[in-house]
């Protein structure tokens, strides 16, 4: 796609220049400029996709262990648990439900729920998986309890999300700051001084009728 963007504007302007529709410079500036939206564009569109994906992700972390704990303590096992919950997050996470899917795949395929959760971890970017990553390696290895460090995983991802959203309340005095200087005071000030200003030119009219009489 970078590709094409890079290349498409250059040809579009090339045959705006042919047909005399428009001139060297205006070709070669335009061109330019939209090749170079065409090359970063898509770099940004792609970032943002990604932190708003691990953002849900990182927001379903916190429910996907309480339904691990409770389908643990219920006597479901590891499995047995992770279909119950891609079934549930279908539709509250699904962007974590289909990571699920794929640890469970994995797992079904040999591989360690540990390990899965690991290559979750480096193919989402998120790094509080790694944390559950450590937790199943723990439980496979040293049979170190498993329910109770989910259960504190928990309750650290959630308090972690709870500061997030503190810290982007704070932040938002400050980011509707400019907006308001920009948009809004202009419109209160046209509301205040606008009747002002009207009748300050109604004065100095009647004030030129005299003058302009005399002098006639």
């Amino acid at each position: 796609v970078k590709t094409l963007l890079l290349i498409l504007p250059w040809l579009i302007c090339g045959g705006l220049l042919l047909a005399e529709m428009m001139s060297t410079n205006g070709a070669l500036v335009v061109g330019a400029c939209t090749a170079g939206i065409g090359m970063i564009g898509p770099t940004l569109w792609l970032e943002r996709k990604v932190k708003q994906r691990q953002a849900l992700i990182r927001k379903g972390l916190p429910d996907l262990l309480d339904l691990l704990v409770v389908c643990l303590e219920g006597g479901l096992s590891l499995p047995a648990s992770f279909q119950q919950i891609i079934g549930e997050f279908r539709s509250v996470h699904p962007a974590l439900g289909q990571e699920i899917a794929v640890v469970q795949w994995e797992s079904q395929f040999g591989e360690t729920v540990g390990s899965a959760f690991e290559r979750l971890a480096q193919r989402s970017g998120v790094e509080e998986i790694k944390g559950i990553a450590t937790a199943f390696k723990q439980s496979e290895q040293f049979g170190a309890g498993l329910v109770s460090t989910l259960r504190a995983l928990s309750s650290l991802f959630r308090f972690k999300l709870i500061q997030q959203t503190e810290e982007r309340a704070a932040k938002a005095g400050t980011q509707i700051l400019f907006p308001t200087l920009l948009f809004i005071f202009p419109g209160i000030f046209v509301i205040l001084l606008g009747p002002a200003a009207l009748q300050m030119k109604t004065l100095l009219k009647k004030m030129n009728k005299p003058s302009a009489t005399s002098s006639q």
